[in-house]
């Protein structure tokens, strides 16, 4: 038995596996042994007769494990040949479960298996102990250690093997004496849900749980992952920058965000063969500058894409935090440089399983929290469902290649991954998910079955259609030898480990993996509080939630945000900020662009010197790049509408509307299916011929009617007269848009209209826009007249037609009031003539964003022509950068911004179209804003309509004081600004 001091250090405790045991094991070989845990035997006879069988079973996996340190490539193992070291491994853990699986979850397991022991080793029987059984679990360490050698050379140093007790539930306090003595025993003990807490003290980071301070490099080390090299991230510069898709490597793999990675080498391997190239040369694993510009390759393949992308999201809340954005941001980006399909998959089902709640009766407080009704029994498994919807806004503006992505829910999908999730299920035990996820006998079924689930999307067989689809013949005609690279944070990489275990047993022996997923990790988005704090949806300080506002934005980061500066002036400048833990810059690192810019601010923030040198300075650095990153993303999302989201979610074959469709640069199809838009077009809304004729205007039999009326811009006094009778009858209910101006609202106050707000801000508008149809089906049903307001007109990009469409499937047919449109009345209000005679004859109205998302079709420039575009502030600078090089306009055509036109805080920018992006940022444009392109803006304007700003002091919740212009407007900390503002013809304040 001496080789128990010799065999090598593997760590199996509580049911699972250690982190050193899997980090070795994995690092080597990319695969675990299966967790040691066994059902309990109340037979004592057959429980001790289990310890001897656990016994002879791991001397025999031993005695096996120390032959194969043969640096033969055929070797013999007891009556067993394996081919590899890898192959031997595998059968070893394979053993070391069989042989687990015969011990007994006692508590009596402790003193039974050191009788074992000593009785095997000196030839003697064993006696069973005759204790009664107490329920108390058990879990046996093992520890091995594996060296890389020329061969992978397995030999043995160390076996240790101890037994120590856990505490069901319901254990007794005697027994919590007896565990806690137990604890002292030298047995390793690891946490079976794969928290790393050897990395840090305080370091948590499991599949369900991230807390405390993080060292990547120990996680690397824990979770057996491998580093993200300088000569790897050359060799996806070679597959990605070098072949024309993208025009550098992403900000995310410049800055380390991804740091860690699952065979990204073979990942890469896979493009270089599809595009003909060579690897570049190796040149160490120093720093190596990366390109910047786009080289054309030599050849486009004409063979699909060899992988497929795959990711996803738990819809846990309505609105999406910064956070969770990250994944998404830099799968769009690995789409593009890989021109390949990508697989989202929306797990609303975990979500339910897993927080998941019911209500009886009567019951709860009557708000209807989480989607439960309290007043009838049920539960909100719809509310998550819901949620899918929502969250799916969100990630399609992103701005993924529409025809190569396919966005599904678990509960509308399932059924095509089922035969998959059966295999997995075949070939992964209950404890072996135990082990990984640290689940035990309480937990739900649906807990230990939903890691096959989110398994089952790495296999490229669970879509044979949106997949396989045009692929044409060849091996790459079935989507089952498709390789699968998912980008995840680090915390999910539990799920794919396992299925890494047995991806083998799912795939054609020529697949180029073997079946394993490959995965490139991020690093955590640091919560705003810093390491010790925590992102919540449910606490709104807690992180910057899409759905905030410019005034949330700054608000938070400068209440909220950690800072790593001095509390000093003095401090600052003579030690600098600690960059580490400053939350200000280290976003900036996530969502700055420009290296250089960044590279300044940490230098100056670090040194307390120059522009930079204070955490205000940094935080109104970081407040203006959210403000713009943010503003961008509400207004493409704002773009997605819910038949926007189900042509995204519906499933595509090869003859409607292939996803790998072969021609490896991303570009659509022909066919009329294969388009996805945003509502700004008009090939995006279903065909008539799907629809009935147009039902008749009806009422339902309580007499209700509904009638869709425009606000126009803001002020009462541009009410039109039907308009202002509606809103004002006290008979009427009126469903109000958010954005209708409290001036409106006042005059409804004066009037005593019942009325009711929906909150339907950027982010939760599914939700929002569900309570406004139940609204005014309730308002229906009792008989009255219901007003749904809207701002502007409401045919006019404010989604009136679709909200016609829904109450036709109510039976009613509305009357639709018009209102003014901003597109008009914004000139209009700020002396800009969209038309003039000599100056402009033609105008074009359009919003900053077109097809799916993307830029919008350029306007070609015409002097004669005036362009009015419509939510387009937060693309401003793209969009005049564009128009410039682009579509021909000189860089000193004139360009005027009206914000929130008709409002007494109307205020007009003027400047050209290469200035205008910097005024607009210097002056802290917001939405509602209309940007309007020619001639026109200066023909009515006079030098005396002016105001020159120059080096305004501006100092949060005070006033702005210049050369003799004060105003009250509040703005970011400390800046100085400069430039030209019409005065108001109609509306307050300058500025």
């Amino acid at each position: 038995m001496t080789y128990r001091k010799e065999l090598p250090k593997l760590g199996i405790s509580n049911g699972g596996l250690s982190g050193k045991f899997g980090y070795n094991l994995g690092k080597r070989f990319g695969g675990e042994l299966a967790s040691l845990s066994v059902p309990k035997d109340d037979d004592d006879e057959n429980r001790a007769a289990a310890v001897e069988q656990f016994w002879v079973g791991l001397e025999d996996a031993a005695n096996r494990l120390i032959q194969s340190s043969s640096s033969s490539k055929e070797m013999t193992m007891k009556r067993m040949e394996f081919s590899s070291e890898e192959e031997a491994l595998s059968k070893f853990g394979e053993v070391i479960f069989d042989a687990g699986q015969l011990a007994s979850r006692d508590k009596r397991i402790k003193k039974e298996l050191k009788a074992a022991k000593e009785a095997k080793e000196k030839g003697e029987s064993v006696v069973p102990a005759t204790t009664s059984s107490s329920g108390v679990g058990c879990a046996v360490s093992v520890e091995i250690r594996l060296e890389e050698g020329t061969n992978y050379e397995l030999w043995t140093q160390q076996m240790r093997v101890e037994a120590m007790s856990t505490l069901s539930a319901t254990t007794t306090a005697q027994e919590e004496e007896t565990a806690a003595a137990l604890t002292t025993a030298e047995a390793t003990v690891d946490n079976t849900q794969d928290k790393a807490a050897a990395a840090a003290d305080d370091m948590v980071v499991t599949a369900f749980e991230v807390a405390g301070s993080i060292d990547y490099n120990k996680l690397i080390e824990q979770f057996g992952s491998k580093e993200l090299t300088p000569y790897l991230l050359r060799r996806l510069e070679n597959v990605t920058v070098k072949q024309g898709t993208v025009d550098r490597l992403h900000r995310f793999l410049r800055r380390e965000i991804f740091f860690s990675h699952r065979d990204i080498e073979k990942i890469c391997e896979l493009l270089e063969k599809w595009y003909g190239v060579s690897p570049p040369p190796m040149d160490g694993d120093h720093d190596v500058e990366m390109t910047t510009t786009t080289t054309a390759p030599a050849n486009k393949p004409t063979s699909p894409c060899p992988i497929y992308l795959y990711t996803g999201r738990g819809p846990s809340s309505a609105a999406m935090h910064l956070g969770h954005l990250v994944p998404f941001l830099f799968t769009a980006w690995l789409q593009k440089a890989f021109q390949c399909p990508l697989v989202i998959q929306m797990t609303d089902d975990e979500k339910f399983i897993f927080k998941g709640e019911y209500t009886s009766e009567n019951s709860g407080d009557g708000t209807g929290a989480n989607g439960l009704d309290p007043n009838r029994t049920g539960d909100n498994l719809d509310y998550f469902a819901n949620l899918t919807t929502e969250n799916a806004k969100d990630i399609i503006a992103c701005d993924f290649i529409p025809d190569k992505t396919f966005l599904f829910s678990d509960l509308d999908y399932v059924g095509r991954m089922y035969p998959n999730i059966v295999r997995i299920w075949k070939a992964v035990t209950v404890n072996q998910v135990n082990g990984v996820f640290g689940f035990d006998s309480s937990a739900n079924i649906g807990k230990t079955a939903f890691p096959a689930i989110q398994a089952a999307p790495s296999f490229g067989s669970s879509f044979p259609n949106v997949l396989g689809g045009g692929n044409g013949g060849g091996d790459v005609a079935n989507p089952a030898t498709l390789a699968c690279l998912i980008p995840c944070a680090i915390d999910q990489d539990p799920y794919f480990r396992l299925t890494r275990d047995i991806a083998h047993k799912l795939v054609p022996s020529h697949h180029p993996l073997q079946g394993k997923p490959s995965l490139i990790h991020s690093k955590f988005f640091p919560p705003l509080q810093g390491a010790q704090g925590k992102m919540s949806s449910s606490d709104a300080n807690s992180a910057i939630f899409l759905t905030d506002t410019f005034e949330d934005i700054e608000r938070k980061i400068k209440q909220h945000a950690f800072s790593g500066g001095q509390d000093t002036k003095k401090k600052q400048e003579e030690l600098g900020a600690n960059l580490d833990v400053d939350v200000s810059y280290q976003w900036l690192r996530f969502f700055l662009e420009d290296d250089d810019e960044l590279i300044r601010i940490g230098k100056e923030y670090g040194s307390g010197s120059g522009e930079h040198w204070s955490t205000g300075k940094v935080k109104a650095k970081l407040v203006a790049v959210l403000k713009d990153l943010v503003e961008e993303h509400q207004e493409r999302r704002n773009a997605v509408t819910d038949e926007v989201v189900k042509q995204w979610m519906t499933e595509r074959d090869e003859s409607s509307f292939p996803l790998n469709n072969g021609n490896g640069n991303g570009q659509q199809q022909t066919s009329p299916s294969s388009s996805l838009s945003s509502p700004q077009q008009n090939d995006d809304v279903p065909q008539l011929s799907k629809f009935k004729s147009r039902p008749p205007k009806i009422h339902p039999d309580s007499g209700g009617r509904i009638t869709l009326v425009g606000s126009g811009p803001g002020s009462p006094s541009l009410l039109t007269l039907a308009a202002h009778s509606l809103i004002t009858d006290p008979s009427n209910l009126l469903i109000v848009d958010r954005l209708v101006s409290a001036e409106i609202r006042t005059l409804m106050d004066e009037a005593g209209v019942n009325y009711k707000i929906a909150n339907k801000t950027p982010g939760c508008q599914m939700a929002a826009q569900d309570e406004i149809f139940e609204w005014c089906k309730e308002g229906l049903r009792n008989g009255k007249h219901v007003v749904r307001l809207k701002i502007g007109d409401p045919f006019v990009f404010g989604r009136g037609g679709e909200e016609v469409l829904q109450f036709r499937q109510f039976g009613v047919e509305p009357t639709v009031i018009p209102g003014v449109s901003a597109a008009f009345s914004a000139p209009l209000l700020a002396s800009i003539p969209v038309t003039h005679r000599g100056i402009s004859n033609q105008v074009v109205m359009c919003t900053g964003y077109g097809k799916n998302n993307t830029s919008p079709d350029l306007i070609q420039y015409h002097p004669e022509q005036t362009v009015v575009f419509l939510m387009a502030v937060g693309r401003l600078r793209k969009l005049c950068d564009s128009l410039i090089h682009q579509a021909g306009y000189p860089p000193q055509t004139p360009v005027g911004i009206v914000e929130r036109a008709g409002c007494p805080e109307q205020r007009t920018v003027v400047g050209t179209m290469e200035s205008i992006a910097d005024l607009a940022e210097r002056f802290n444009v917001r939405p509602p804003s209309t940007i309007v392109v020619g001639e026109v803006v200066n023909v009515l304007l006079t030098e005396e309509d002016f105001v020159e700003v120059v080096n305004i002091k501006v100092e949060q919740g005070g006033l702005l004081e210049s050369d003799g212009v004060v105003d009250s407007a509040g703005a970011v900390d400390s800046e100085e600004r400069g430039g030209m503002i019409v005065k108001s013809g109609h509306h307050g304040l300058i500025v």
